[in-house]
């Protein structure tokens, strides 16, 4: 699972999730993003401009696998 990558006039890659995730995760990791994105966006902004380092690493804590984290 790839998060806050976006393409245009200033792309950027998208950050991965480490592990591997079940229909079932991917499908509460999407639900988390747009209730992250619902409760962040303001006058238009993008998710990947939301998406900084401290979020995706609440993200990356969240959906950890093997008690793996960001940096680890």
């Amino acid at each position: 699972v790839q998060l806050g990558g976006k393409l245009g006039r200033h792309p950027r890659l998208g950050r991965e999730l480490p592990g591997i995730f079940s229909a079932d995760e991917v499908l509460a990791i999407v639900a988390d993003c747009l209730a992250f994105y619902k409760e962040n966006s303001r006058n238009g902004r993008r998710f990947a401009e939301l998406l900084d380092a401290t979020a995706f690493d609440r993200f990356a804590a969240r959906f950890a696998k093997d008690g793996s984290t960001p940096g680890s």
